[in-house]
């Protein structure tokens, strides 16, 4: 839902219902067929952006936002704690069930895509009185 292709995937679809009619008719399953159901499958499982060298995770905290971050083959974690008190959020519609984030400090900027209710949770953690937890707190994490 939030990749925005229902249409892309309708698209493909529909492909993949005149390829698997046409198997039909001629009572085989051909190459077509194959590379349709191929193609409709990537766009159903393959990410909308996929980041080929790393794995980042977005958490949210008290009071903050903490993004970790994995290059290739690397088994440890690279933190970065987005304190509220001095970062940048912006939240904001980005298609009609989607929405995005921007945080950034003086050392980093990072955004990441959600649904409104994960948008919420974001600005409540973001809003909350608390202190966001310093990184050596946040160990098990690295």
């Amino acid at each position: 839902m939030l990749k925005g292709g229902w249409l892309l995937v309708a698209a493909f679809g529909a492909h993949v219902g005149f390829q698997i009619f046409n198997a039909i008719m001629l009572q085989r399953v051909t190459w077509q067929l194959m590379y349709w159901i191929g193609l409709f499958l990537a766009v159903l499982l393959v990410p909308a952006r996929a980041r080929r060298w790393r794995a980042s995770q977005c958490l949210i905290v008290p009071g903050g936002i903490v993004f970790r971050e994995s290059r290739w083959r690397d088994d440890r974690w690279k933190l970065h704690v987005f304190d509220r008190r001095c970062s940048v959020l912006c939240v904001f519609q980005h298609r009609k069930h989607q929405w995005r984030f921007t945080v950034a400090d003086d050392q980093a900027c990072e955004s990441a895509l959600g649904t409104r209710e994960e948008m919420n949770a974001v600005l409540r953690a973001w809003l909350s009185p608390l202190s966001p937890p310093q990184k050596e707190m946040l160990g098990d994490l690295g």
